[in-house]
């Protein structure tokens, strides 16, 4: 049995696609290969109220003390997983591809935690690495989440003289509604807007700067780079121009095999294939490796132990994606199935881990970057 607390429930609610489709890659699994060594594969999930500290200690107590997890999986979070660790630390529990890249999370080295996400530093510096390229000189303003999540993106943009926000405000973590800040930010006029936020504020800020009529490019973290923000920004057009970072491999690619695999797997469960849905196979699959490396039966040290990369996770940048056509505002089906095209860019920087490739498909072979136009 493996488990995660996750946003069940609450404004990063929708982040949970990560999970609900991990448990359907599991149950792939079970079904295919009846699981790992003949075991079934379980996923248990248990709420964590996103970003509430109290809800994902008792949340990761649960899974330990009455679940009796082998292993946690996709951990969510980075107020939630500050909060949770000390518990699946104390008692053994491997805390695998947990998701937060806070440097808090990274270092100092904790046994058997493995990050699934970029850290948000280098995810920052690659923000700014395309900002240096692409628009020289341009005023770039900066909204980001008052927590270890928004100050070390922050850090990792900031640390190229070059891509210094000329305005920049931070917000509350739990706040939804961020359009205050976001105006106080449109008065220096900028050319960038970086939104540093999950989704429910993103969408927030989005609606602000359009609202308020500014044609600032729009530059969200790739946090915030799923179908879902289409959605909760009312108006997809919103979006056109706006890039983002990802890591994994996009419904761009559908001719991939493995993205083709995936779209299969996922529509087999009643999923609609998403950003999300790819990264919650990614882990799954990540899981289904270590879980068949670990010797039998599977132990919480033999998962340790067969993560044969010990690394932190590395930045690249990946190559161009162009989303959807001009003329007319994409559909959310569209933009969560890449439809080609020109227009809108996506920015593809990778800060993929150094794990071992085979591991999964998901995960881009090649890093390097071309950031669309």
């Amino acid at each position: 049995m493996v488990g995660a607390h996750a946003p069940l429930s609450g404004s990063a609610a929708i982040f949970s696609g990560v999970h609900r489709s991990a448990a359907a890659y599991f149950e792939h699994v079970n079904a295919t290969e009846g699981g790992v060594s003949g075991r079934p594969i379980r996923y248990v999930l248990r709420d964590d109220g996103y970003p509430s500290p109290t809800q994902a200690r008792v949340a990761a107590q649960r899974l330990v003390e009455e679940d009796g997890v082998l292993a946690t999986l996709f951990n969510f979070g980075t107020p939630t997983r500050l909060a949770a660790v000390g518990c699946l630390d104390e008692q053994g529990v491997p805390d695998l591809f947990f998701g937060s890249g806070a440097a808090a999370l990274l270092q100092p080295l904790r046994p058997g935690a493995f990050a699934g996400l970029p850290a948000y530093a280098d995810e920052g510096a690659a923000v700014a690495a395309y900002l240096d390229a692409e628009r020289p000189g341009a005023r770039v303003a900066l909204l980001h989440q008052d927590d270890d999540f928004g100050r070390d993106y922050r850090a990792g943009l900031t640390a190229a003289a070059s891509a210094a926000p000329l305005a920049e405000h931070g917000y509350d973590a739990t706040a939804i509604d961020v359009s205050s800040q976001v105006a106080d930010l449109l008065e220096s006029d900028p050319d960038v807007v970086l939104l540093a936020c999950p989704a429910q504020p993103c969408a927030s800020a989005v609606r602000t700067i359009r609202g308020a009529g500014s044609d600032a490019e729009i530059a969200v973290a790739g946090v915030s780079a799923v179908s879902g923000l289409f959605l909760l920004v009312g108006d997809a057009a919103n979006l056109q121009g706006a890039v983002a970072p990802t890591y994994t491999k996009t419904l761009c690619e559908r001719d991939d095999p493995a993205v083709r695999q995936h779209i299969e797997v996922m529509r087999a469960a009643g999923i609609d294939a998403s950003a999300l849905s790819i990264g919650g196979q990614l882990v799954a699959e990540l899981f289904v490796e270590l879980a068949r490396r670990a010797g039998e039966p599977p132990t919480r040290a033999g998962l340790v132990a067969s993560r044969r990369v010990d690394a932190r996770p590395r930045a690249r940048p990946r190559r161009r994606i162009d989303h959807h056509g001009p003329g007319r505002p994409p559909s959310a089906r569209e933009l969560s199935h890449g439809a080609r095209g020109r227009g809108a860019a996506l920015l593809r920087a990778v800060r993929a881990h150094d794990r071992p490739r085979a591991m999964s498909g998901l995960v881009p072979a090649r890093r390097r970057a071309i950031f669309a136009s």
